[in-house]
């Protein structure tokens, strides 16, 4: 997605920086330590006795009903844990964990699947649903018939993919033969009000479903293949016990108390040393997909104030594929200065041992998991300050920030810390304040290349985020929190200390921006500013004359942020580009007048008709609000004629969609 990382949020508070230019200067190095200097502790902080502990907790029961969840921003996780507290109050146990983990869980034979999701972009699943998507493309997947199962969808109904991956999923696990219990939810966010109520109803139907299930007697007690622990060894193998029998047996699920203490790094300063304490938690919280990406080049785009967008290039080990239309996704981590904020505000020490429930091992310091697990940095949402809401032991502070609206938070609090500052009876247990904040999602970044053009390599475009504060006290100026690390690393890149980059990435397959296998019709593609990052990997990919190629872009203005200028005019020079249209909306002269990108479609609204009306293949890239008047101005101001009805026009559209063939991703 460009340089907008994707998921929505990309904030923190990281210090801004100079250019590239000045990296030697000893503002890089003070700038280094600032980020590095409690990160090292967040890694080598468990307790002696935890560390040394091998005993493995017996079990009651199994968990008689399993909560997956898939979620990008943390609203089904909200959701998935809400279930689960109310199967607890009605006395049934239960397990929670993400789709990507459904394997091992589904292992265990539960009495009831319950499957909470969001879907993510345009119809996809979440980033932590991936795997159980491959499972449902499977031709021959495992056995699922013995399943019971409830599926719940969030989504918004502005889109035309609403629910679309919670939906992909009932209707395939009901074609293996899995026994649906209760109709599937599509919970609308665009009303959330009305969303929570139907959750609420649907969660009252499900749970008087389930309780007599579960504790009917009389259903065949199924075989636990869990995860024996016993002695020192903590060794791992099948269990086939009953669970009348585990407690016997001393079976539980432990996926290790707490993770390897990473290497001590040897001879490296600060930044090399948060490099290696990144990849390790990378690792252990997005699995093996995580690879090392060495910086090999970086260069300014632009370098205009809050502006600047970066060119990175990165090598890839030999044995990492990715096709046009992927991203590059790299994990995060809070700035050690916000996580010693909130650990300060909260009164709570970093070495306090948590529960991070959607972690394949769990069990962690409160530090490391503030650092590199749990979203500190982004605004706070709605679904956040209720729960803190919950958490209140003040009756007036809970009520104050039940009625704080989303722009009063947009204006008055920069990230989670801020709020927690102002409202003194919100200070739950570190247990208490794991379960409120929501996962630290990775940010996603169209890859700009070909492998065919850049094997083994890919490019990336970051506009780097960077803003003024124009909020209330409590608000500080928002700095991105990955865009702002990048830079860092671009900066580093040209000190030429003599050591390399290497950052932790893994590739985020798109489902949405592919291009055809077979036989390429034409194309178009809409971009605006770093939304053309895909554009540039097809058209190096696409043998040139293959087909007619016609592009439409948008930028603010035809100096520094018309990105990839040159690229673009020899593209066009040499044919590959059939028609190229640039829209500036900020600067107005001689050829390029003063115009957005939907004024150059109208322009061409002839051509783009019967474009819409073939097999020509459209694909948009951009924010959310350009996405939108795109599709306002296909549908109404291009498809809408003389011969053409709206109504008429919006299935034209809503047909080119579902036949894969209006392909778009976008982004707050």
């Amino acid at each position: 997605m460009g340089g907008a990382a994707r998921p929505l949020c990309d904030g923190a508070t990281a210090a801004p920086e100079k250019c590239a230019s000045r990296a030697t200067g000893s503002g890089l190095t003070d700038r280094v330590r600032a980020m590095t200097t409690t990160v090292q502790r967040s890694t080598r902080s468990w307790p002696a006795s935890q560390r040394e502990s091998t005993s493995a907790p017996a079990c009651t029961r199994d968990d008689a009903v399993l909560v997956l969840f898939g979620s990008q921003t943390g609203v089904a996780l909200r959701i998935a844990r809400q279930l689960c507290e109310r199967l607890k109050a009605a006395g049934v146990s239960s397990n929670c964990c993400c789709l990507n983990q459904y394997k091992f869980f589904l292992s265990r034979r539960p009495r009831v699947v319950v499957i909470v999701s969001s879907t993510f972009l345009v119809g996809a699943a979440p980033l932590n649903a991936a795997k159980f998507n491959e499972f449902l493309d499977d031709p021959t997947p495992d056995d699922v018939s013995w399943m019971s199962f409830a599926v719940l969808g969030i989504g918004n109904s502005q889109w035309p993919s609403f629910c679309a991956f919670t939906r992909k999923i009932d209707a395939r696990l009901q074609e293996l033969g899995a026994r649906r219990l209760v109709e599937r939810l599509d919970g609308d966010s665009a009303d959330e009000p009305k969303r929570d109520a139907d959750i609420d109803d649907w969660i009252d139907q499900l749970v008087g479903i389930v309780v007599p299930r579960v504790t009917t007697s009389d259903i065949e007690e199924a075989k636990c293949p869990m995860v024996c622990a016993q002695g020192a060894s903590r060794r791992r193998e099948p269990c086939t016990a009953t669970s009348a029998e585990c407690c016997a047996v001393q079976c539980a699920f432990v996926p290790g108390a707490f993770p390897a203490t990473p290497p001590e790094p040897a001879d490296v300063d600060a930044f090399q040393a948060d490099l290696v304490y990144r990849f390790d938690a990378a690792r252990r919280i997005h699995g093996a997909d995580v690879v090392k990406a060495t910086l090999r080049a970086a260069e300014y785009l632009s370098k205009k104030p809050r502006r600047r967008v970066l060119h990175l290039e990165f090598d890839l080990p030999p044995d990492v594929a990715y096709d046009p239309g992927d991203c590059l996704a790299v994990p995060c981590a809070n700035s050690p200065a916000v996580v010693d904020a909130m650990l300060r505000v909260t009164g709570l020490s970093g070495d306090d041992v948590v529960q991070v429930e959607f972690l394949e091992e769990p069990s962690s310091t409160l530090r490391w998991a503030l650092t590199y697990a749990l979203d500190l940095s982004a605004c706070p949402t709605r679904d956040l300050v209720d729960r803190l809401a919950r958490l209140a032991t003040d009756p007036a502070d809970a009520e104050r920030l039940r009625c704080l609206s989303l722009p009063d938070l947009q204006h008055s609090y920069t990230n989670v810390v801020h709020l927690l500052d102002r409202y003194a009876s919100v200070r739950p247990p570190a247990s208490g304040l794991v379960s409120a904040l929501s996962p630290l999602s990775t940010r996603c970044y169209s890859i700009a290349s070909s492998p065919r053009s850049h094997p083994s390599t890919a490019h990336i475009v970051v506009a780097v985020s960077e803003d003024a504060c124009t909020g209330g006290p409590m608000c500080t100026p928002f700095q991105g929190l990955c865009t702002q690390w990048l830079e860092l690393c671009s900066e580093r890149f040209h000190a030429d200390l003599g050591q390399q980059v290497a950052i932790p990435v893994l590739i985020c397959r798109s489902q949405q921006l592919r291009l055809p296998a077979e036989r390429l019709p034409n194309l178009v593609m809409i971009g605006c500013g770093v939304g053309v990052a895909p554009f540039r990997s097809f058209l190096q990919h696409i043998p040139h004359g293959s087909t007619s190629v016609f592009v439409f872009m948008g930028f603010r203005d035809d100096d520094d942020e018309y990105l990839y200028r040159r690229e673009w005019a020899r593209f066009h020079g040499t044919g590959a580009i059939t028609r190229l249209e640039v829209a500036f909306s900020r600067h107005d002269h001689g050829e390029y007048p003063y115009r957005y990108v939907q004024d150059a479609l109208r322009d061409h609204a002839v051509e783009l008709r019967g474009l819409l009306r073939s097999s020509a293949k459209f694909y948009v890239c951009g924010s959310i609000a350009m996405a939108n008047a795109v599709f306002e101005c296909l549908t109404n101001d291009v498809l809408c004629g003389d011969d053409l009805s709206p109504s008429t026009a919006l299935q034209v559209m809503q047909d080119k969609i579902r036949d894969g063939d209006y392909m778009f991703e976008a982004w707050n």
